[in-house]
C-alpha cells in the first residue's frame, strides 16, 4: 500500500515517527507514485467535494491514516 502500513511493526512506526513531522498526507496513488499534499506548505485546509457515493469519506479516512502513520502521536490532533 502507499503508506507502507501492510508491513508496519512497532519498531518501524517508532522510526517513522522519529523522522517525521513535515505535515505531508498521502491522498492516493498517481501515475508516478504516491499523490501527496503538504499541509504545512500548501495550507492546513482541504476542500473535498463530490456527489454521494464518490468516495469522500474514504478519502478522509485515508488522509487521517496517512497523517497518523507519518506523524508523531503527540504532535497530531484530529477533530
Amino acid at each position: 500500500d502507499e503508506l507502507g502500513l501492510a508491513r508496519a511493526t512497532p519498531a518501524s512506526l517508532m522510526a517513522r515517527w522519529a523522522s517525521a513531522g513535515d505535515g505531508t498526507a498521502v491522498l492516493g496513488a498517481g501515475p508516478h507514485g504516491p499523490l501527496a499534499v503538504d499541509l504545512t506548505q500548501e495550507g492546513p485546509h482541504l476542500l473535498i467535494e463530490g456527489p454521494a457515493g464518490s468516495g469522500r469519506t474514504e478519502l478522509l479516512r485515508s488522509i487521517a491514516a496517512s497523517l497518523a502513520a507519518g506523524g508523531r502521536p503527540d504532535r497530531l490532533g484530529l477533530l
